[in-house]
C-alpha cells in the first residue's frame, strides 16, 4: 500500500513540475522588451511601390509602414528617415492623418507627441516623392524609430522596421 502511496504521489508531483516548467517556457516565448517591435505591434508589413511614369503613380508610390497597434497606450513616436526637400513622410492612424509635431534641434525628422492609441488601432506611415523628377527605384530608410511611453524609461529604440 505504501509502494502505491508513494507511486501515486511521485507522479503527481512530477506532473506538477513538468506543468510549471512548460508554463515558465510558454510565457517566455510571448514575452517581448519594448525595444521589440513585437512588444508594440501585433502585426506589422513593410512595402515599397516604385513610381511609374506611365501609371503617374507619384501620391501612391514609395513606402509604406503598416502596423496594429497590441495594446491601448499612450505613447511618443520619433522617426529618422531619408526624406529631403523633394519627399515627405506621412503618419495616419485609423485612416486619419497625423501631423508630426516640430522636432526642432533632435535627431528627428518626425516626432508624433502623445499619442493615445487603443489595442487594434491601424498604424501606417507612408514615405513619398513631392515631385515625380526625384522619384527613385530605392525609396527611403527609417535610420531611427523610438517609442517614449512617459514612464521615464527613456526612448525605446526599435529595430528591424
Amino acid at each position: 500500500m505504501k509502494k502505491a502511496y508513494k507511486k501515486t504521489l511521485l507522479l503527481i508531483v512530477s506532473a506538477i513540475c513538468i506543468a510549471c516548467v512548460l508554463s515558465m517556457f510558454i510565457g517566455c516565448w510571448d514575452s517581448y522588451s519594448p525595444n521589440e517591435k513585437e512588444y508594440w505591434f501585433e502585426d506589422y508589413s513593410a512595402i515599397f511601390l516604385k513610381y511609374d511614369e506611365t501609371a503617374d503613380n507619384l501620391d501612391e508610390a514609395g513606402n509604406y509602414w503598416e502596423m496594429t497597434v497590441k495594446n491601448d497606450c499612450k505613447i511618443t513616436i520619433a522617426i529618422a528617415i531619408n526624406t529631403d526637400y523633394y519627399s515627405t513622410l506621412y503618419f495616419y492612424v485609423n485612416g486619419e492623418q497625423v501631423k508630426s509635431d516640430d522636432p526642432s534641434m533632435t535627431i528627428y525628422d518626425y516626432v508624433y507627441k502623445d499619442l493615445t492609441l487603443k489595442k487594434g488601432d491601424k498604424l501606417q506611415f507612408h514615405a513619398f516623392w513631392v515631385n515625380s523628377i526625384m522619384a527613385d527605384d530605392e525609396g527611403f530608410t527609417i535610420s531611427l524609430f523610438t517609442v517614449n511611453d512617459g514612464t521615464g524609461s527613456g526612448d525605446y529604440i526599435i529595430e528591424n522596421l
